[in-house]
């Protein structure tokens, strides 16, 4: 695979290097580190070996590697150069920077290697690499610091210390024994052109940074690859629509940069930087710097001509504003978002994280109760005060969805009494999703777009509540007032001292108001402009989905 390397001028990432201790000699730091040393053993679930890598105590318990070299494991374990293996319980993680520090809870009388100060690197000065290449436990080779350089957006040492497979994850040391990077990739073109990362990253995780994966769960690290997610298209259309995909997902996947137009008949995606990304010097440079975040091939970006207010290229012309100020274009195939291991956001109780061809699924509808989009309601035009009503059960997820399934079993864990779990899932729509009253059905979200930008209307947050309680599962029912609808649940155990109580097809039903935090099922009051007497429509999705008249009991046709 040929490495595409951008060259850039950058300040404040490796600091001048002052004063120096003494150097060591190559032994010497060599009889330090081999006790320190691991092979890093990545199994399936049979244990079967199925590769290896490098690692190193930085601390009793923890060993630093490289994340690419625990990917598509079930069981990871480490084994020191002694012939003993300690079996690795967790990990934190760090995407952008290709590191993990694996957890194991029995390495406690370990040797350990110090972390140095990458910032204090001189180009020119020996340097030590360590590993297990190609299972050779124990490796050591020189070399020196040939340059510092910033590829696919990520500040990275460059040696001449040679370095082979299964060196990933390994030490590079200093003249003082201090570790200052982690051997990551070569040049597979090149010749002793070999790249670590920089081991200031280590610190942040070591402190609880990056992300938490929990191999005794049975979690694991999807296998990394250079090549496009098959469905990063679907990913795409997403961060095209900021409403739909949030900003913090936004970040994680394409940085400061916002995709402006996703042009699909052409293959090619757009993307602008504000006028403060975009810096006061040297623009092109800046745009390559975040576009190599993203992209394979930073050469495929192309600008936008700049011309006064307006940026224009062959296809298309873009306004210029504060907020979207240098315009750059490639094509989609070039595009390779870091959508290893599924989409993420977080929350309180727990993280919903949902793989991209899970988001496909919803895209596609087929993880949706289906269905019409539009009922007619014009017989009804004074009551309603509309003539057709969005059909907000046609995309409510259906029982078993894998995404919701695994997020509702965290929300609801340790509790059995079902309306105690209504309550729970309650308590996080209305609490945890923020409501955004600007949104209106012409641009409803299905659960996974509302989970995943952490907002939604609340006709979106009613979806939202009544797909949860698909999983669980339990009887729920919408209910309709004009464009608006309602959760509601069978009465149960609930209290009725709040007047949000009905009967409707032979039962008792309690009202349930998710744009109200801490709203209590049964208990807290409602606002003056909520009334029984408004909702006048009734749906029970899990049933036949069509909307009926709460009084006439007559079914409204497909619009």
């Amino acid at each position: 695979m040929r490495l595409i390397l951008l060259m850039i001028a950058f300040s404040g990432v490796f600091a001048p290097a002052g004063a120096k201790e003494p150097a060591l000699p190559v032994e010497s730091i060599a009889r330090k580190a081999l006790p320190a040393l691991v092979t890093v053993l990545i199994k399936d679930e049979k244990g079967q070996l199925i590769k290896s890598g490098s690692g190193f105590f930085v601390a009793a318990r923890r060993v630093v590697t490289n994340l690419h070299v625990i990917s598509g494991g079930k069981v990871v374990s480490v084994a020191t150069l002694d012939r003993k293996e300690f079996t690795v319980a967790s990990a934190r993680i760090d995407e952008p920077h290709d590191l993990a520090v694996l957890e194991c809870p029995d390495a406690t009388a370990v040797t350990t290697l110090r972390l140095g100060d990458p910032g204090a690197v001189a180009i020119g000065e020996s340097v030590v690499a360590a590993g297990s290449p190609l299972g050779m436990q124990g490796t050591i080779s020189t070399g020196i610091v040939s340059a510092k350089r910033i590829v696919k957006g990520v500040a990275v040492i460059q040696t001449t210390a040679p370095i082979s497979r299964g060196s990933s994850g390994g030490p590079l040391i200093n003249s003082r024994g201090e570790v200052i990077g982690i051997n990551s990739f070569a040049a597979v073109d090149g010749q002793n052109l070999n790249f670590a990362q920089l081991s200031s990253h280590v610190t942040a995780l070591m402190k609880g940074g990056g992300k938490a994966v929990d191999f005794r769960r049975g979690e694991s690290i999807a296998t990394t690859s250079d090549k496009p997610d098959p469905n990063q298209d679907v990913v795409l259309w997403l961060l095209a629509r900021p409403a739909f995909s949030g900003l913090e997902l936004k970040k994680k996947l394409i940085g400061n940069a916002e995709l402006v137009f996703l042009d699909a008949r052409r293959k090619r995606v757009y993307f602008a930087l504000s006028q403060a990304d975009a810096g006061d010097g040297n623009v092109q440079a800046r745009v390559t710097a975040v576009a190599a975040t993203f992209v394979a091939d930073p050469e495929r970006v192309i600008m936008g001509t700049d011309e006064g207010l307006q940026a224009r290229f062959p296809d298309y012309t873009f306004q210029r504003s504060p907020a979207k100020w240098a315009f750059f274009a490639t094509d989609i195939d070039n595009v390779r978002l870091r959508t290893q291991g599924g989409l993420t956001s977080k929350y309180r109780g727990a993280d919903y994280t949902i793989s991209t061809g899970e988001l496909r699924s919803f895209a596609q509808n087929a993880s949706l109760r289906g269905g019409p989009l539009r009922a007619d309601s014009s017989q009804y035009v004074r009551e309603a005060g509309t003539r057709a009503l969005t059909n907000w059960g046609a995309i409510v997820a259906r029982p078993a969805e894998p995404s919701l399934t695994r997020f509702v079993k965290e929300l609801v864990k340790e509790i059995t009494e079902p309306d105690k779990k209504i309550q729970r899932l309650a308590d996080f729509v209305a609490g945890e999703i923020q409501t955004n009253p600007s949104q209106t059905d012409r641009v409803a979200k299905r659960p996974a777009e509302t989970l995943l930008s952490q907002q939604g209307s609340s006709p979106d947050k009613a979806v939202l509540l009544a797909s949860l309680l698909e999983q669980i599962p339990v009887d729920y029912l919408l209910v309709y007032s004009g464009q608006d609808v309602w959760v509601a649940v069978p009465q149960g155990s609930f209290k009725n001292d709040n007047g949000l109580e009905f009967a409707y097809s032979g039962r008792q039903w309690a009202l349930i108001d998710v744009s109200r935090p801490g709203f209590v099922i049964g208990q807290t009051k409602p606002p003056g402009a909520v009334t029984l007497d408004r909702l006048l429509f009734a749906q029970l999705p899990q049933q036949d989905g069509r909307i009926y008249h709460r009084t006439t009991g007559m079914p409204l046709q497909a619009h």
